[in-house]
């Protein structure tokens, strides 16, 4: 039987062209006026999934 794919979870991360797993980070959707503009750059880009998760948001992306 195939498997779907978790659709929560294809929302929340991006697979690259070398299969790398990136995120987006979180904290910095609104309560904006006290963080800093580095915090808040900081927060705005990708980053990498760790090792020990990876496994299992494959298996959620059925890929």
């Amino acid at each position: 039987m195939k498997i779907k794919t978790k659709k929560a979870v294809k929302k929340r991360f991006v697979v690259s062209s070398k299969g790398k797993i990136s995120r987006s980070g979180g904290l910095s959707s609104h309560l904006k006026q006290h963080k800093s503009s580095r915090r808040l750059r900081a927060q705005a880009e990708p980053k990498e999934v760790s090792k020990s998760d990876e496994r299992k948001i494959r298996r959620l992306l059925a890929k």
